[in-house]
């Protein structure tokens, strides 16, 4: 059994497509025989407010009715306030994203699904550099959003930028409860940017995008974690750039592996039958979670009490998870519970409608090796 908490109402767009995958992912295994013979159960519930305490609250119960892990929690200071009901009920929390003093050193019950925000932030330099050239001085703005994975990555991005010869005149950043981009899209015009790095919400990337045009300005945006979306660099005429640590599902695209067959057939028979249906929100940083989760369980066998899922994740190694591209990109290991090591970065193809990587196995930063550890 697992469980799944995150804030499907107030960030339904990122916490429902989030379930979504988990749920695919869980139906998949179960069309194989599930684990041992058993069929995986998911609990799922909301933790409504970022902040608000009821993730922590859900990690109780879905621990009281015999959840071996928690997946979810797609912003840092949730799972921040979640680690110590965690430590306390001694039950791994799977989450979409964690602040560095989680990670080093490893919280025995606490794994990073999607990678460091941070960690991207050499490759985002390197690929920018590809992307501009032009002689003397480059500014690259920096716009985030208002969280500790996020702040902690503008932080870095500012200092890998600038070391590499980047003019970064500062970091605007938006509050959670901004309804829109508007003040910090006027302060990146006023920057006169020659790339913009962002970290934001998915509402707010086309509006930043559109600014900038009406601006008479069309720097190259690069984001992060899998953003901008599958949706928006669709639809958009703009130069976006985005990380993905897993390949768009194409179910119309030849030469899909098994497991990603089995993946796509699993979002089919829950309706989804578009590559638009299945790569909804932030897919592409979806899918670790569950297949880290499933590959825990797997190891551990049935039953799996949380403790011992908790000993089995923290020596898991390599984990398969469909779409991921380049051999050992995914490991868990005593010393590294984010375990990603290479990202791709993707673009929308306006000729062959569909996206097609600009970069493959661009080197992530080792958590060892991010700054202020």
């Amino acid at each position: 059994m697992l469980g799944f908490t995150d804030s499907l109402s107030s960030l339904a767009s990122y916490a429902k497509p989030e379930l979504l995958s988990i749920e695919a992912a869980i139906n998949a295994k179960n069309a194989e025989g599930g684990i041992d013979g058993h069929k995986i159960k998911l609990l799922s519930a909301d933790s409504g407010e970022v902040g608000s305490g009821e993730a922590a609250a859900n990690v109780i119960k879905f621990q009281s009715e015999g959840a071996s892990a928690v997946l979810g929690m797609i912003i840092s200071n949730d799972c921040h306030a979640t680690v110590p009901t965690a430590e306390r009920k001694k039950i791994p929390i799977l989450c979409w994203d964690t602040g560095t003093e989680e990670l080093q050193p490893p919280n025995e019950f606490v794994y990073n699904t999607s990678g460091l925000e941070a960690q991207e932030a050499q490759m985002t330099v390197e690929f920018m550099d590809t992307k501009v050239h032009k002689s003397g001085k480059k500014v690259m703005a920096i716009v985030t959003n208002q969280n500790i994975g996020s702040e902690f990555w503008a932080e870095v991005m500012k200092e890998k930028a600038e070391a590499d010869g980047w003019t970064v005149p500062g970091v605007e950043t938006m509050s959670e409860s901004a309804t829109t981009i508007g003040p910090e899209a006027s302060q990146v015009i006023s920057q006169h940017p020659d790339a913009v790095a962002a970290e934001l919400f998915a509402q707010f990337n086309e509006p930043l995008a559109q600014a900038l045009k009406g601006a008479g300005m069309e720097p190259p945006i690069m984001g992060t974690h899998g953003t901008p979306e599958y949706n928006v660099l669709k639809n958009s005429d703009y130069p976006f750039y985005t990380p993905m640590i897993a390949t768009p599902l194409q179910p119309e695209a030849p030469g899909q592996t098994p497991q990603t067959e089995a993946l796509i057939a699993a979002y089919k028979k829950m309706g989804l039958s578009t590559a638009e249906q299945m790569n909804q929100g932030n897919q592409s940083n979806n899918l670790p979670a569950p297949y880290i989760a499933l590959a825990g369980l797997e190891k551990c066998g049935y039953p799996c009490p949380s403790e011992k899922m908790a000993e089995t994740l923290n020596d898991l190694g390599p984990v398969e998870v469909p779409g991921i591209l380049g051999k050992g990109q995914w490991e868990i290991t005593p010393t590294d519970h984010a375990g990603l090591k290479y990202s791709d970065v993707y673009a929308w193809d306006s000729q062959k409608n569909y996206l097609v990587p600009e970069a493959k196995e661009l080197k992530q930063t080792p958590v060892t090796e991010l700054p202020g550890l």
